[in-house]
């Protein structure tokens, strides 16, 4: 008489390591797109400006292989364009742009690219300096292009030293302090955003000496 077996077959997904241990699993996890870099700085020391930012917080599955950086100057009718490109260096150096410019960044893990980040945000303008006793008021206007998320903060600095100070937005005047009274100093403003993105620094003031006639701009 011939004997009839039954057969029950079961299917599992594993990866075997080089140990040989065996995990349940699939084989390969699916690689996605990427999240946008954050974090742009801009730092313009003419003839050069550097636009650095932080990688993105997910790469998707895969290493990040490449980043694009735009460039978008602050004048009528103008495109963005491409700057720079870089494999995985966070920072690009290139000749200072005729016109203030803005920066978005974009990662690519190989298969997909991420979208592009906030871009940063224009500088602030007409920074002023009213001199004090071993102090100067710093004032400015508000960047014409945010980058796409609200101005959160300005920094106003100071040259020579690089003493600086911080205003929360709106606020348009902070104070530095600590100057030295006989020394004629300049101030720079930068704008930074929620995405968190930093501007460039703003057209320097005019010069304003300590321990001058209080409440007034000293050349």
């Amino acid at each position: 008489m011939a004997t009839t077996f039954s057969v029950r077959i079961l299917a599992v997904s594993a990866i075997v390591s080089i140990a040989g241990a065996v995990t349940a699993g699939p084989a390969n996890a699916a690689v996605v797109a990427p999240t946008a870099p954050i974090g742009i700085n801009v730092v313009v020391t003419v003839p050069s400006t550097t636009v650095s930012w932080l990688a993105p917080i997910s790469n998707g599955g895969a290493p990040i292989v490449k980043y694009i950086i735009h460039e978008r100057h602050l004048r009528p009718n103008a495109v963005w364009a491409a700057r720079c490109i870089k494999t995985t260096a966070t920072s690009c150096t290139f000749p200072t742009p005729i016109y203030p410019s803005q920066y978005r960044i974009r990662a690519s893990n190989g298969s997909f690219q991420s979208p592009w980040s906030y871009p940063s945000p224009s500088a602030p303008t007409n920074a002023t300096g009213v001199a004090g006793n071993g102090q100067v008021a710093v004032s400015w206007t508000a960047p014409t292009a945010n980058g796409g998320a609200a101005i959160a903060s300005y920094t106003a600095t100071a040259s020579p030293g690089g003493r600086n100070c911080t205003a929360t937005a709106p606020t348009l005047t902070c104070t530095v302090t600590g100057l030295t009274n006989g020394t004629p100093y300049t101030f720079t403003v930068t704008a930074t955003n929620a995405s968190p993105s930093t501007s460039g620094p703003s057209t320097p003031s005019n010069p304003a000496t300590p321990g001058g006639a209080v409440g007034f701009p000293v050349a």
